[in-house]
């Protein structure tokens, strides 16, 4: 009787474990985007994963720079010229809002910050606000699974 239930509690919790990878194949990626945007925002999406990072170009591409140290700064200084190539995107971003401001338009950045990507979103916002340039940084969560659209300017 024993050696029974212990097959139906065998079978049971396969079965739950292949209900839980198919419904785990089935899920797509969701759209996420910001809603209800000021006039003249201009967001620079950042997406802080654990591993990398990823930054969307004015065009919608990403760009993404992966790092394999548990460390993230570590990790990021592994990765000299992508970290100076991402840097010099956002200080070129941040010294347009000067001229951008004649026209009552800012670059903001927003930092899209999955679970177990919140190292990479303190160190990436640490490094931006060393640079001591006037630039509003937010950071907003998302899920794995989650996509982030372009928004239309």
């Amino acid at each position: 009787m024993s050696v029974m239930l212990g097959l139906i509690s065998v079978m049971c919790l396969t079965s739950l474990a292949l209900a839980m990878q198919k419904r785990d194949k089935e899920i797509e990626s969701i759209p996420v985007k910001l809603v209800s945007i000021p006039i003249g925002f201009r967001p620079l999406q950042i997406k802080c994963l654990k591993n990398s990072f990823e930054w969307q170009q004015t065009n919608g591409n990403w760009n993404t720079i992966h790092f394999k140290d548990k460390d993230v700064s570590m990790g990021m200084q592994s990765r000299p010229q992508e970290m100076k190539r991402f840097m010099n995107f956002i200080i070129n971003k941040i010294l347009k809002n000067r001229q951008l401001s004649h026209l009552g338009q800012q670059h903001t950045i927003i930092m899209w910050v999955e679970p177990d990507g919140i190292m990479t979103y303190l160190t990436l916002s640490y490094k931006i606000n060393a640079l001591n340039l006037p630039v509003r940084i937010g950071a907003l969560p998302i899920l794995e699974g989650e996509e982030i659209l372009q928004v239309k300017k």
